[in-house]
């Protein structure tokens, strides 16, 4: 995944996460390559597996959040729970955010503009 080979990364990851589906680290894995590769229907199903797993992971609520966002699913819950359970990826992590509000706020304005 660091050489962003991801499609090779997630053969690897899918391989650890069939050998051990009940952990969480496994399922954010498979999620994280998932949402890298825009698959974030997909992606949004590990991370809530992982967050099934681990109800403490920050990370988890705040991925599924993110891709609940994308597409056009209820969010605000998601972040409220990653910012309680992991206050400091919830703040590293609030760019990204920004990033994708940005991104789907130009995406509308495009289908308007073209409607």
């Amino acid at each position: 995944m660091a050489k962003r080979d991801y499609q090779h990364a997630l053969v690897w990851a899918i391989t650890a996460q069939e050998a051990q589906p009940k952990q969480a680290d496994t399922n954010l894995l498979v999620a994280d390559i998932l949402l890298a590769l825009g698959n974030n229907q997909q992606a949004s199903e590990y991370y809530h597996q992982a967050f099934k797993i681990d109800p403490q992971s920050g990370k988890a609520a705040f991925n599924i959040g993110l891709t609940a966002m994308v597409l056009g699913q209820p969010y605000a819950k998601w972040f409220e729970k990653a910012e309680k359970l992991d206050a400091a990826y919830f703040k590293a992590h609030q760019q990204q955010l920004s990033d994708i509000e940005k991104m789907l706020a130009s995406q509308s304005e495009h289908k308007q503009s073209n409607e």
